[in-house]
Parts: structure tokens; C-alpha cells; sequence
């Protein structure tokens, strides 16, 4: 407990030694080391302690998810940078080698529920060089995004959609090959552009 009076009994000690004046005008004197004079000064000098601690704490917490944030941020835009380097790479080597353009072929009829219909519809009605995330299918779709997860998962199986960079957060995102966009013209699908 004698620990809690310290600022205020170091205070009343300075005021003696230092300002006998004012010492003698408040009547204080060594007795009143934990007394209610320097409870006060102590209870004041404690709280103020306090709040600055819990201010630098705040501080430090929001410094701490500003970094976190940026080197999140700078980890998603290595990888997606990445997967760019990888995708031009891979394009020119198929330029350089002369594979053949994709075809297509229909072999089967494919059906799909009204969910994977909507999801490639979705991804036709976009202005060339955009991709839908994941997260922006599930909300199209009034599903949870591990529902358009498995929508898309399934569409990319059957080459409707393939994988590109673009999501948010290292988030996955899709756009419509051109076997999808031959698919919903063959179903008569495919919006007016």
C-alpha cells in the first residue's frame, strides 16, 4: 500500500525541501506521507497513468493492424503480381512453341442448375478484362460464399470459367472462357452486346 502514495509523498517531500514556503502556507509536513493530500495527488497522478497507458496501448494495437494490413496487402500484390508473370510467361511460350488455338467441342450436354446458370450468366455480362470474385458471385447469387465456391469449382471443371487474378485479398476470381461464352450463345443465354 505504501507504494501507492509514492507520487504523492514524493510531491509533499519536494514542496518541504524545495518550496519551504508554500509548505508552510498548505501546513504540510513529513507527517502527512500517506495522508489524504498526497491520496489525492497519488489517486490523480495514478489515473493520469492510466489513461496514457491505455492510450499507447490503442496506439500500438492500431499501429500494429495498419502493418498487418500493409503487409497483407503487399503479400496479396506479390502473388497476384506473380500470377501475371506466370500467365504472360505461359503466353508467350505458346506463342514461341505455335500450340494449337483451344477448341471447341461439345461432346455431351451439360446441365446445369439454375445457380451455375445464373453464375456464368453473371460472368458474361462483364466488359472484357474483368473477373468476379468468389465473394461477388455469392452475393449475386443470395448464397454463402462457400455455396458460390463450389458453383464456381464446378464450372471451372466443365471449362465454362477459368481462374484469374483480380479478387480482393487474395480472394479467387473468374472469368468466362470461351467455351463458357460458345456454351450460353448455344443455349441461346448469352446477353446482347
Amino acid at each position: 500500500m505504501e507504494g501507492y502514495f509514492l507520487p504523492g509523498d514524493w510531491l509533499l517531500r519536494t514542496i518541504i525541501a524545495y518550496v519551504p514556503p508554500l509548505a508552510e502556507f498548505l501546513d504540510v509536513s513529513a507527517a502527512d506521507y500517506g495522508g489524504l493530500l498526497s491520496g489525492f495527488v497519488s489517486t490523480c497522478v495514478w489515473l493520469l497513468l492510466l489513461i496514457f497507458g491505455s492510450i499507447a496501448y490503442q496506439s500500438i494495437r492500431d499501429a500494429d493492424r495498419a502493418l498487418t494490413r500493409g503487409v497483407t496487402g503487399l503479400y496479396a500484390d506479390a502473388v497476384r503480381r506473380g500470377r501475371i508473370a506466370v500467365a504472360l510467361l505461359a503466353a508467350r511460350l505458346r506463342r514461341r512453341t505455335g500450340s494449337a488455338p483451344e477448341q471447341i467441342e461439345f461432346a455431351e450436354d451439360v446441365e446445369l442448375s439454375p445457380d451455375e446458370l445464373r453464375a456464368l450468366q453473371l460472368h458474361a455480362e462483364l466488359e472484357p478484362g474483368f473477373a468476379l470474385a468468389v465473394s461477388e458471385v455469392a452475393s449475386a447469387l443470395s448464397a454463402r460464399t462457400h455455396q458460390a465456391q463450389q458453383v464456381l469449382e464446378r464450372l471451372k471443371q466443365l471449362g465454362l470459367i477459368d481462374n484469374t487474378v483480380g479478387g480482393l485479398d487474395g480472394e479467387s476470381a473468374y472469368t468466362l472462357t470461351r467455351v463458357g461464352r460458345a456454351f450460353l450463345i448455344f443455349r441461346q443465354l448469352a446477353p446482347e452486346k
